[in-house]
């Protein structure tokens, strides 16, 4: 069954947490809801893949809403723990690229994330 999440999850995840870029009250309290159950899923089975290309490219994405961007982080930082070194070389090389305009706390998880 969780490896069915982890196929839903490449491209449902990205496209979920971008709806936290609305301003309707009710679809964002859909998303967390969402989300919610989702951590519950994903914290609890670290074998399930996470969609890190997909989140790192939409992390990157200036026009991303700030709540948008610090969720992607949030999945980056979990997937990233449970990707392989190979991958890892290739996706947060990528996240570091204009560090300097994100706040201390996504910094200090971006830096965290090289060690």
């Amino acid at each position: 069954e969780d490896s069915k999440l982890a196929k839903l999850l490449d491209p449902a995840l990205p496209n979920i947490i971008g709806f936290l870029a609305t301003d309707d009250a009710a679809v964002r309290a859909k998303v967390m809801a969402i989300l919610t159950h989702l951590n519950k899923r994903i914290r609890g089975d670290s074998s399930v893949a996470l969609p890190l290309t997909p989140l790192a490219k939409q992390f990157a994405n200036p026009a991303t809403a700030p709540m948008a961007s610090n969720f992607c982080l949030v999945y980056l930082e979990m997937g990233l723990g449970r990707a392989a070194p190979a991958q890892r070389a290739v996706v947060v090389p990528p996240l570091l690229r204009g560090i300097a305009r994100r706040g201390a706390a996504q910094q200090e998880t971006l830096f965290s994330l090289l060690l």
